[in-house]
């Protein structure tokens, strides 16, 4: 690169209009790179200097050239939330797909602008700017996954971006039942993370059917000690018996990590739980004299309402019962409790059963078999009788 390039690379930069004008008009390469790939336009956008960057684009500026990082002019807007710089490249036809060396596109750059405790009502408001002008394009692809195998909205949950999470979903709302590439979904990555806002969305918004596989959310939430979330997951349906490829239930995680649930963290699970369910649970150890620990406070939830089953065993013949630490206090105690609990559960089990037992029976007394059709064999009633016989049978007591 000549003298005159590079006078050009900083003209651009410290926003010297008349400079880079008469640069221009004298012949010199808009599109020249210094040492790490750098053209007029990144210099530009990196200086935030928007009339030097509408100048350039005028002049054929490329605006999707990519410097040693692999990052466009739109990438270096987006990171330092340029929104001026953003409108005007995305006005000239810069890709809003392109990806970095990273392979994250400028929205994926948007969104890693998620730190709750450090983004202020300014950079707020031009956050969701930028977000609103990448999602508005046309040509935005949201499928796209980055160098990890996540689309933006698995990458929104993960950081706890409510904000773009919210515009994402609003835009394509079929991302929500997603998986990344390994298979994991949306509601996996809150329940990691401890992302609960979001996971109450997701909850209101996806089919139960949906929230459980091998290793499910439930089990993620209870392994890396998010307990609020274990709990919301359960309020919500979750499958307390769902086993992992170890046959483990959350119930055995619950139990098995107990030592490494640091107890701070028990004031703050408790507090913030007030359902009616839990202040039931309490108020249960608070009788039988019970240190109320967060996650023996978890499992009495998921044995009484969550129906798990404490003596499941595991791939290795250990049941959740195995795992409770016989040298804590009130170790009887607690086993005593979660037996009863476990009790009362089979027994309100077997209660509806029979309840939906005599149901059914009623059902079959008043069933008749109508006049069979034929060519209708595929049909059958409860009775046992199909329509392909041309006569009238009343069904038998039962």
């Amino acid at each position: 690169m000549d003298f005159h390039g590079r006078y050009l690379l900083e003209s651009t930069f410290y926003g010297e209009c008349n400079v880079v004008t008469r640069l221009l008009k004298s012949g010199v390469d808009v599109n020249v790179s210094d040492e790490n790939g750098n053209c007029a336009i990144h210099k530009a956008t990196q200086g935030e200097k928007v009339e030097i960057l509408k100048l350039i684009v005028s002049h054929g500026a490329n605006v999707n050239a990519k410097n040693k990082d692999q990052n466009t002019a739109l990438h270096i807007a987006v990171s330092n939330l340029y929104t001026e710089c953003v409108k005007i490249l995305l006005q000239s036809g810069a890709d809003v797909n392109i990806r970095n060396e990273e392979e994250e596109t400028p929205l994926f750059l948007a969104i890693k602008h998620s730190n709750d405790s450090l983004v202020n009502l300014t950079t707020r408001g031009k956050l969701e700017k930028i977000l609103e002008l990448l999602l508005s394009s046309d040509k935005v692809d949201l499928s796209l996954f980055n160098k990890n195998g996540l689309n933006c909205l698995h990458y929104a949950v993960k950081l706890g971006n409510k904000l773009a999470f919210d515009k994402i979903v609003n835009k394509s709302p079929s991302l929500v039942s997603a998986r990344d590439k390994c298979g994991y979904s949306n509601l996996h990555y809150a329940a990691l993370y401890g992302r609960i806002v979001i996971m109450e969305s997701l909850l209101q918004s996806l089919p139960k059917s949906s929230h459980m596989q091998s290793m499910s959310p439930l089990h993620l939430a209870i392994y890396c000690g998010h307990l609020s979330a274990a709990e919301l997951l359960v309020s919500n349906g979750a499958d307390c018996n769902a086993p992992d490829s170890l046959r483990n239930t959350p119930l055995h995680l619950l139990m098995k990590a107990f030592d490494l649930y640091v107890y701070e963290f028990d004031i703050k699970f408790i507090v913030r739980i007030r359902t009616m369910q839990i202040a039931e649970i309490l108020l249960l150890f608070k009788q039988n004299d019970i240190p109320q620990i967060a996650c023996f406070v978890l499992a009495a939830h998921m044995i009484k309402n969550g129906n798990a089953n404490l003596f499941a065993e595991n791939e290795f013949g250990e049941t959740p019962m195995d795992y409770i630490p016989e040298n804590i206090e009130a170790y009887f105690k607690i086993v005593k409790l979660f037996s009863k609990l476990y009790i009362d559960q089979l027994k309100n089990n077997e209660g509806q059963r029979e309840i939906e037992i005599l149901e059914m029976k009623q059902k079959l007394k008043d069933t008749t078999c109508p006049v069979c059709i034929e060519n209708q064999k595929k049909i059958v009633f409860l009775c046992g009788h199909g329509l392909h016989q041309i006569l009238r049978v009343k069904h038998s007591e039962v």
